[in-house]
């Protein structure tokens, strides 16, 4: 553990920093496993989707008409619809991998200074104001809800719909 309040506060900065990359690091090598398993994920919810659906209703896993729908389904994914969709999702992976390609190191970023952390207070404050922005807003919903109830009763309904009744 740091031995100071200062180095507490670069503690935590570290240690937040390294708890963002790695959430990071954990999405991008799923999303790549995916893209190397060409279907990933996504296979497996369209084929689910399909058994749910009644898709390979009756037929054993394995059979010739089980395989020739599974043909059928391996087509559809493969047309151009879905690779566009498999593309975008990919290209966030292929993106990353660019990036790490760069011919960069740490010594590049070494003399560089670091903008000292942000203010939390902006956090802290603000609830009276939140609150009272919720307050005021219910009641326009609140009067808007009377006003239109009071519309309705003075309507009459019938088969042709609501008519208005004559005011007396």
């Amino acid at each position: 553990m740091p031995a100071s309040r200062i180095d507490v506060g670069k503690y935590m900065d570290a240690e937040l920093r390294m708890k963002i990359a790695c959430g990071f690091e954990m999405m991008y090598q799923l999303r790549k496993k995916q893209g190397e398993e060409r279907m990933g994920s996504t296979w497996e919810a369209f084929r689910k989707s399909l058994e749910r659906s009644g898709y390979f209703q009756g037929m054993f896993p394995g059979s010739k008409e089980n395989k020739r729908l599974m043909e059928n389904v391996e087509y559809y994914l493969n047309s151009s619809l879905h690779s566009r969709a498999s593309e975008m999702l990919s290209s966030h992976v292929r993106r990353i991998d660019e990036i790490l390609a760069l011919p960069h190191s740490f010594n590049d970023f070494k003399c560089r200074e670091l903008p000292p952390s942000d203010d939390d207070s902006w956090l802290y404050g603000g609830e009276d104001e939140l609150i009272a922005s919720f307050e005021e807003r219910h009641k326009r919903r609140w009067n808007s809800m009377i006003s239109s109830l009071r519309r309705n009763r003075s309507q009459k309904s019938s088969r042709m719909g609501i008519q208005h009744l004559p005011k007396i």
